[in-house]
Parts: structure tokens; sequence; C-alpha cells
């Protein structure tokens, strides 16, 4: 059995624009976790201001007071040899985690819409020093096709059963530093530069094969599970759908990112309707509520919206 590290390594990635995000995602671990473990969260800051810092701190240690934290600053132009992805490229500054964390040797990196309903801890006992890389399987069919025609063509073995998603990444930093896998993601994405997914892409192409695969309660899409799921500790990934900016597909607002604003107003001390008014007006809240819950009332206007969601690759 392998030694487990008494500390549990935590690493987020987020610029000013994605501090909510990060606030909510970081307050989610703090509060679900194990008040008996230390968590150590390492932020790669890509210019968060000072007073948010300071607050996000205070938030966390309210939820879970043996939980230290720091911030590290990345400059985004130093990642400009990467692809754009999503209008930045703060997504690949989790690549820099074997060199700024040289003393670390184990660290799950968690996106920043993420929603965390489960025990950190109880990952972190998944640590194993024989495998470099650790996530769960995309469940999104569309990336899977997509990703599918993109290997094609670039003559690179895919398989599906085997394809991860990083937003959830749990990494053994020592095995990437012996194996020098940084510097091989960071040529494949030099070479790649129309990558799909970023370095998502880099990594499901170079050590797809050798990945652990874990529980997919651990990065649980919304969208793409059943009711049942919700019964079990899990952590929700709001994929290409944060709960923050509902402006893509659907334009709905969906029970399960409720949940995101209901946490949102428990670290803000407001109520949920406070919370969704920082976001949008109150008519687009009523409307987007409203066509949910007509989509959802009966069975054949949920199979059509399906059906419609699958006609735009979703």
């Amino acid at each position: 059995m392998h030694h487990i590290d008494p500390v549990v390594e935590v690493a987020f990635a987020a610029n000013d624009r994605y501090f909510d995000g990060l606030l909510v995602t970081a307050c989610s671990i703090a509060r679900f976790a194990d008040k008996r473990r230390q968590l150590a969260f390492t932020i790669l800051d890509g210019g968060i201001k000072a007073e948010k810092l300071t607050f996000l701190q205070n938030r966390i240690r309210a939820f879970h007071s043996r939980t230290r934290l720091q911030a590290i600053k990345v400059n985004e132009t130093d990642l400009s040899d990467f692809p754009l992805f999503h209008g930045n490229r703060m997504a690949y500054a989790r690549l820099l985690l074997p060199n700024l964390k040289p003393e670390t040797k184990h660290i799950i990196y968690c996106d920043v819409d993420l929603l965390w309903m489960a025990d950190i801890t109880e990952l972190w006992d998944f640590q194993d020093d024989s495998i470099a890389y650790q996530s769960t399987k995309d469940m999104v069919q569309s990336t899977i096709d997509f990703e599918r025609e993109w290997f094609r063509l670039n003559s690179i073995p895919f398989d599906a059963d085997r394809y991860f998603c990083t937003g959830l990444s749990f990494f053994n930093l020592q095995a990437f530093r012996e194996k020098n896998l940084t510097k091989s993601i960071c040529e494949f994405l030099h070479e790649h530069q129309d990558v799909l997914l970023a370095d998502q892409t880099a990594m499901n192409a170079l050590i797809g094969k050798e990945a652990g695969l874990l529980p997919q309660r651990w990065q649980v899409i919304p969208r793409y599970v059943p009711d049942s799921t919700y019964d079990t500790s899990i952590v929700l990934h709001y994929a290409g759908e944060p709960p923050w900016s509902i402006s893509k597909v659907s334009k709905m607002l969906t029970d399960t990112q409720l949940l995101w604003f209901r946490f949102d107003a428990t670290i803000r001390g407001c109520t949920i309707w406070q919370s969704l008014r920082r976001y949008y007006s109150a008519t687009r809240i009523i409307v987007s509520r409203l066509t949910f819950k007509i989509i959802m009332s009966t069975t054949i206007t949920r199979q059509l919206f399906y059906l419609f969601l699958k006609s735009l690759g979703r």
C-alpha cells in the first residue's frame, strides 16, 4: 500500500475574471472536507485583486480552519505560445505545477467551474506513486466525437473508453518531473496549434494509455447523469455551462445550476435571489427558470429538447 501524504494539496488557476468560480470551488472543497485533515491550497494567480484573495482566504477558513493558502503569480503573457482556449490561456498554468511546486509530490488540480459536494480527502487517498496522472472519463459525447475526428486527422490513436477530462486532475508531480512530461506536452501543443481542448487534447494523446481512471462521481457533468446520481456525494463540473454565464445553447437556469447559487449565497451571507441578481436581471432569472420548468414538465418536451441539444453537438 502506498504512503498517503497527510496534507491534502489542491491547486487552482484563475484570473480576476474567474474569481467567483474560484470562490465557490475552493469554499465547497473546504466545506465538505474532513475537518481532521489539513488542506493546502495553491492558486495560480493570473491577476486577482489582493482584497479578493483576502476575502477568499477568510471564507475558506470559515469552512475549514486547518487550511493554508498560497498564491503564486502567473503572467498569462508567459503562456502566449499556447493556443487560445475560451479566450484566455490560464488553463495551461497547471502545466507549470511541477516546477512551481518542486517539493510537492502529489496535487489535485480543479477547474473553477466545479462544485464539490464530496470529501476531497477521500479522493486524496487514491494517490498512487506508480501513476503519473489520474482523472475521470470524459462523459460528453460531443467532445468524444470531435476529438476522435481530430485524432484521426492527425494520425494519433484514440481510445474513447480511456479519454479523460482534465477539469479534475490528480497529478503525480514527481513522476511528471522524472519523465519530463510537461516538456513533452508543451512541445505537442507548439506543434498542434489547432487542438480542440487545449492541454486536455495533448495529455490524452501523450499519456492516455497510462493514465488512471477515477470513479465517475469525482467529476459529474450535470446534463449527462440520471437523477439517482445526486443521492451520492459527488463533484459537479459545469463544463462549458458555468452557472454565472447562461448565455449559450439553452439559456435556461437549471436545478443543478441553482445549487451553485445556493452555495454562493451561503458564502456571501445573502439570499439565493441576491446571488442570482449579481449576474442577471430579474426578468432574465424568471424567464430562464420558467423555460426550464416548461421544458422539463413533460416527457415529450424533454425529448425534443434533448434532440435539439444533440443537433448542436451538446
